[in-house]
């Protein structure tokens, strides 16, 4: 792949489920890094980042999907979303706006497609990473 890369960001507002705080979060994607997306929220103590699978995101609009630390449903409510993120220190269950995520998911399927992250990965610069000292 050349140099060219694109990078989409995406700013929600997430509810916690069950309670009534909410919290800014990011959603970013790299076309450098064509599989992961980025989700940082700013909690009291700091951004928090948390990774997860572009497919992940896609699969969980329309049904439950994730077996590890995220995991993203719909809601009963198609206009929710609910993003669960688990960690050795506890979860929880954010609600976020469906279709605020499905705008962020389409504008990186427009810069690159599903299916073809594989043409934008750069095997050698991930193999450096590794081996980097």
């Amino acid at each position: 792949m050349g140099s060219e890369f694109t990078v989409i960001k995406a700013i929600l507002v997430l509810e916690v489920r069950g309670g009534a705080a909410s919290l800014r979060a990011d959603l970013g994607y790299d076309s450098r890094e064509p599989y992961a997306v980025a989700l940082t929220l700013h909690t009291g103590r700091g951004p928090v980042e948390w990774l997860a699978a572009r497919e992940l995101l896609i699969d969980g609009l329309h049904a439950p999907a994730g077996l590890g630390d995220v995991r993203v449903a719909p809601a009963a409510d198609p206009a929710v979303t609910v993003v669960e993120l688990r960690s050795p220190d506890g979860h929880v269950e954010l609600e976020a706006n469906t279709a605020e995520i499905v705008d962020f998911l389409y504008r990186t399927c427009e810069a690159l497609p599903r299916g073809e992250e594989s043409r934008a990965f750069d095997f050698d610069r991930e193999l450096a990473k590794l081996t980097a000292e």
